[in-house]
């Protein structure tokens, strides 16, 4: 069977320091002559990355633009790109190898599918430490459809996907005033065009270096502030193309998917400014209540006792004892007396 043509698009922004083993991690994958092009779409670095990159002659297109953000630097790669398929890569990530024979197999099986997906493995480059994404949740098929599927699919990252070209037509252009998470935008909406499939394997390695754009950790002030306004304008603009499109806001299962991604932003908002425990309460009961569906009833207790913790203790304290039970060992004990499902 002949396979689709792919664009590995890569977009950067002053990562001269770590594009050249991006572009490398493209070029090592098994891909047959003209069957793979790479594209790196630079958003007005101003360091040596476009030197970094001329070393690889026209094995490389390159595209330099003013710099405008994550949804600016895709929309103008999505315009250049001449495949089919198109495989986006962060400039400071790595594909591993088989990612594109893998992608191809799984959009041939998959004639039907707008977006290919999988999960990636966490680089923390200072402990030299290299962790598996474990709760990666594979929601394969027509997803709408799906009233749990709703509730799962995510935990998305911009090097993890990849999309047929003729979908991703209905999502583009992405509003520009998302200067990071477009990718978000993307994947959250996409299911909405198409069918996804979702491959287990780990393909992608995500570099964790204490400069990336979006973090789910923390980062310095300015990055969280960032990440709250990207977020809550992601939001906005995935409920915007809904509308547009003729989707019910108010059925059930939509409402549900759309609440998910506002209790994210109000959480994103807990890092900006801390919440009083009324309001920390607030956000914990309507979280459990969202996932209600998902969790068993014995689970579902051990939240309501959770959610009282988060009263008393106070966000803080509750976020320091959450991040001791949330290691692998109280992952194991949480599933052996509270199982989710």
């Amino acid at each position: 069977m002949n396979r689709l043509r792919i664009t590995a698009l890569i977009n950067t922004y002053n990562y001269g320091r770590f594009v050249g083993e991006a572009i490398e991690s493209v070029l090592a994958q098994e891909a047959a002559p003209g069957e793979m092009e790479v594209l790196v779409v630079d958003d007005g670095s101003t360091d040596d990355t476009a030197a970094r990159v001329a070393k690889f002659g026209e094995r490389v297109r390159y595209v330099h633009k003013e710099n405008g953000g994550q949804a600016s630097a895709l929309n103008a790669g999505f315009a250049e790109a001449r495949g089919e398929i198109i495989a986006t890569l962060d400039g400071d990530d790595l594909w591993l190898p088989g990612k594109v024979r893998r992608v191809l197999e799984e959009f041939e099986r998959h004639p039907e599918a707008g977006m290919v997906y999988h999960p990636f493995e966490h680089w923390d480059v200072q402990r030299n430490a290299i962790e598996k994404d474990v709760s990666f949740p594979a929601v394969s098929g027509n997803v709408p459809e799906m009233r749990e599927g709703l509730l799962r699919y995510g935990d998305l990252s911009t090097s993890g996907l990849a999309f047929r070209k003729t979908a991703l037509a209905e999502l583009l252009p992405i509003p520009e005033r998302l200067k990071i998470l477009a990718d978000s935008y993307l994947g959250y909406l996409i299911i909405f065009v198409a069918p996804v499939a979702a491959i287990s394997e780990h393909l992608t390695r995500y570099r964790i270096h204490g400069g990336n754009q979006f973090s789910h950790g923390g980062g310095d002030t300015a990055r969280r502030r960032q990440r709250l306004e990207c977020w809550s304008a992601a939001v906005e603009e995935i409920k915007s193309w809904l509308t547009r499109r003729g989707f019910d806001l108010g059925r059930p299962e939509i409402a549900a998917y759309v609440r998910r991604y506002e209790l994210v932003a109000w959480r994103f908002q807990f890092d900006v400014e801390r919440p009083g425990r009324k309001e920390f309460f607030d956000y914990l009961r309507a979280h459990d209540a969202l996932y209600r569906p998902l969790q068993r009833p014995g689970y579902r207790a051990f939240r309501l006792a959770m959610a009282g913790a988060g009263f008393l203790l106070g966000f803080e304290a509750f976020e320091s004892l959450r991040n001791i039970y949330g290691g692998a060992g109280g992952a194991r004990l949480r599933e052996a007396v509270a199982p989710a499902k």
